[in-house]
């Protein structure tokens, strides 16, 4: 019997929207259809008009009304007559007659208390079809309580309420907190879950039969607590419900009192239910992210504490290590040549040679791994004196290279004057360099005030120079730790490393622009001090 009642429910409901209003009129005669409205839950009742007061006053007669129009109106509805007295919903049945158009209103039925509902009325022939809903969740009827006693500012406020509903993605709905059921919402939450009417009507409650199992306990205990809540104020819930398809969908609730008994207990909860499935699911990227963060971060202090231990090793034990075989090689050169062959002292001579190119590749890797942010205050540095006290520094390479070096006028910048001096040592150390045999290198040292690609303002300073150049396809890979281009040239290949490195310690970059045999520009970009 039960499936057969959901069935005729189901039949009901949909019986409007598919038949015109003559073949709705016709139907009523059919004892199937009578039993079909019986089982309905919505309230239906068959007005006839054409009638008249003694006066001439036309009137409404209600000639059918099935079992749910007279529980929802509190009273016996067939043989009722609508007349003039009854104001608002006579002024509305009549329009419908004489305009032919349907109508949707607010009315009260004052029938055992204040009951404000939500009608549609339909245009038949000689009489007007009314249906109102009983209070369900599965529907956009209404009954609201209300101390004004106008129904035209009750249909005000429903038309200001459905703008705002349709104005914002949220749901603002109604509860009652005892049933736990929703009296009134702006839309339908278990169609926006992707239920139809056949999956509902079987639920006793769709609200706590949809929110997740898990969450149902802490939902209940929070809509009970709502009877201690404070006129104003607001409490807040997060929890999640079961759509059609099994997914998990997020909601976050925002409650307060909507309505007090005469004892001031609430009985009533208005709330605005946003759906934060995506807020959530971001959520757990970002958490996914961070655990994934912390990971690296574990490796990554892992590797910096094995990269300290190494530069130790470096630093102290292993310079040692090539020390003494240096040393050893020497005194064996030194002692014993009148024993050994030509060809022996050569291949010591070659042995010593790779060791002390072992040695200068282990500085630089322990000069490149103490290339650190430090640990004080960036501090303004004037790079006109940083330039100065490398030209002494280096006067003596200067010199044998007979380098002509033009300076021009150099920013003052915020930053770290040991780690600016050493980026730009190493640039004019390759300028000076990487020359021509014979030939005195020209080498211009400028800067000037650049837009970048993000669009902030930074100083490009240029280090130019008239040397051997390189192929432009070669302008990063030489910023690569141990590439060598032209391994003719003394050097381990880290220099340029250590230039981008200090670069990007001062929110900067480096870039390298060439020709093979025209010289070389190397363009760094540093933020100004100010």
């Amino acid at each position: 019997m039960t499936s057969k009642r959901q069935a005729l429910n189901c039949m009901a409901k949909n019986l409007f929207s598919t038949f015109t209003s003559e073949e709705i009129k016709k139907a009523f005669s059919d004892k199937l259809v009578r039993n079909v409205l019986e089982e309905m839950p919505a309230a239906v009742a068959l007005l006839q008009d054409g009638e008249k007061t003694p006066d001439g006053k036309p009137f409404y007669t209600c000639t059918y009304a099935n079992k749910a129009a007279d529980s929802i109106s509190g009273e016996h509805l067939q043989g009722r007559h609508f007349v003039e007295d009854d104001g608002y919903i006579y002024e509305k049945l009549q329009g419908v007659s004489t305009s032919n158009d349907g109508a949707t209103f607010i009315h009260n039925w004052n029938s055992g208390g204040e009951k404000w509902l939500h009608f549609t009325a339909s245009h038949l022939k000689n009489g007007v079809l009314l249906t109102f809903l009983d209070k369900t969740w599965i529907s956009n009827s209404i009954k609201v309580d209300s101390s004004d006693g106008s129904a035209e500012t009750i249909e005000l406020n429903q038309n200001f309420i459905q703008r705002m509903a349709s104005a914002t993605p949220d749901i603002i709905f109604v509860m009652d907190i005892e049933s736990k059921e929703i009296i009134f919402a702006t839309r339908n939450i278990a169609h926006e879950l992707g239920y139809d009417h056949n999956q509902i009507l079987p639920m006793e409650n769709p609200f706590t039969e949809l929110v997740h199992p898990e969450d149902l306990p802490r939902m209940l205990a929070h809509v009970d607590g709502m009877k201690s809540a404070g006129d104003g104020e607001v409490r807040e819930i997060e929890y999640r419900m079961i759509s059609s398809d099994g997914k998990i969908r997020w909601f976050e609730d925002r409650n307060t009192i909507f309505k007090r008994n005469k004892n001031g207990t609430p009985i009533q909860k208005m709330g605005i239910s946003h759906d934060i499935t995506d807020r959530k699911a971001a959520d757990e990227k970002i958490r996914l992210l961070n655990e994934s963060l912390s990971d690296k971060n574990r490796e990554l202090e892992t590797a910096n504490n094995e990269l300290k231990t190494f530069t130790t090793i470096a630093s102290y034990d292993y310079q040692d290590i090539l020390k003494t075989l240096y040393t050893n090689l020497e005194f064996i050169i030194l002692k014993d040549a009148k024993n050994l062959s030509n060809t022996g002292k050569g291949n010591l001579r070659k042995a010593q040679t790779a060791i002390q190119k072992m040695k200068l590749l282990t500085d630089d890797i322990v000069a490149l791994s103490k290339i650190q942010v430090p640990e004080t205050s960036p501090s303004r540095v004037d790079l006109n004196e940083v330039v100065s006290a490398l030209i002494n520094e280096l006067a003596e390479k200067i010199a044998e290279a007979d380098a002509k070096i033009k300076i021009g006028s150099l920013p003052v910048i915020l930053g770290y004057p040991y780690l600016l001096k050493l980026h730009l040592y190493h640039l004019l150390d390759n300028a000076i360099k990487f020359r021509y045999a014979g030939k005195s290198p020209h080498i211009n040292i400028s800067s000037r005030v650049e837009e970048v690609e993000s669009g902030a303002m930074q100083h490009h300073i240029s280090v130019s120079d008239d040397g051997i150049g390189f192929p432009q396809d070669e302008a990063e890979k030489i910023f690569r730790m141990f590439y060598k281009l032209h391994k003719e040239y003394k050097g381990s290949g880290i220099g340029l490393t250590i230039c981008r490195k200090i670069a990007g310690i001062h929110n900067g970059e480096i870039k390298a622009k060439s020709e093979q045999g025209k010289g070389a520009v190397f363009s760094t970009y540093l933020e100004p001090a100010d």
